[in-house]
């Protein structure tokens, strides 16, 4: 048997060839829509947890808020009194401070009330003596 010509054996290498680029070509073509999927997939994914991270960020901000406006009501509730307790321990500390100095003060009356007695005393002792004489 003789060999096919050499043209004909170019032809059949040449297509050979193209089958197999061709088959190269669908299989990268099937691995880059592979590719392109998977990144898709995951950019969705991505955005559907950026998305559940500000929903969870909105509601957080949503819990504080609330809970400062809670603190704020609490803190009216409780503001009053204690200013008004605050007034009272301040009038009563200036109370207390008057009736120290009031207290001192008549200490100090006390104290020369004693010396006038003990020297009124001294007198009458000293003239009951002289009188007995």
């Amino acid at each position: 048997m003789a060999f096919p010509p050499r043209s004909y054996r170019s032809f059949a290498a040449a297509l050979r060839q193209e089958e197999a680029l061709e088959l190269r070509l669908r299989a990268e073509t099937r691995q880059a829509q592979v590719e392109s999927a998977a990144l898709r997939d995951s950019i969705y994914l991505e955005a559907l947890q950026q998305r559940a991270v500000e929903e969870s960020a909105a509601a957080l901000a949503l819990e504080l808020h609330g809970a400062k406006t809670q603190a704020a009501e609490v803190w009216q509730e409780y503001e009053a009194p204690l200013a008004g307790e605050a007034a009272a321990m301040a009038t009563l500390r200036m109370q207390t401070q008057e009736l120290r100095e009031k207290n001192a003060g008549h200490v100090a009356a006390e104290h020369r009330l004693r010396e006038q007695l003990q020297a009124l005393l001294s007198e009458v002792t000293d003239l009951c003596q002289h009188s007995e004489i």
